[in-house]
């Protein structure tokens, strides 16, 4: 369904009102939203630091430099991936705090767009793993087979 098949079906149905309680809960998630994406990002954020620092420490032993180097840019890409849902969750929250404190159904709309983006980079994000599972599982079976 495209925007121009949303925007359609918009003017031929009712819009969706909400009431008090529901914005109360909306807003309430947007504040937890809020706190847990901080948290992400204070987390990610050490989680470099101790890449970076391990990284450098291994790297300079002198049978560790290969691996301290590996590990480091191992931890960063892996910082890099969750810094994407993180984000949006962010965004999320802010635009939705935003929305209730100037009353404004756009930055509402954006912040519900940054939650929709949240849950999809997650659910193709566990896609994937799964699916390197089910291949690693595979292999084993296979190796095991073989012997």
């Amino acid at each position: 369904m495209g925007l121009s098949d949303f925007e359609n079906e918009k003017q031929t149905k009712q819009q969706l009102e909400m009431n008090a309680a529901a914005m109360a809960f909306l807003k309430e998630t947007a504040k937890w939203a809020k706190i847990l994406s901080i948290i992400g990002f204070v987390g990610l954020s050490f989680l470099a630091l101790i890449a970076v620092i391990s990284g450098l420490a291994l790297s300079s032993m002198a049978y560790g430099g290969a691996t301290g180097t590996m590990q480091m840019v191992i931890i960063l890409i892996m910082v890099a991936i969750y810094f994407v849902p993180v984000y949006y969750l962010y965004q999320f929250a802010t635009k939705t705090l935003d929305a209730f404190r100037y009353e404004d159904s756009e930055s509402l709309t954006q912040g519900l767009k940054n939650l929709k983006s949240h849950y999809m980079f997650i659910g193709i994000f566990t896609i994937i793993v799964l699916s390197i599972y089910l291949l690693i599982f595979i292999a084993a079976a296979i190796g095991a087979a073989a012997f």
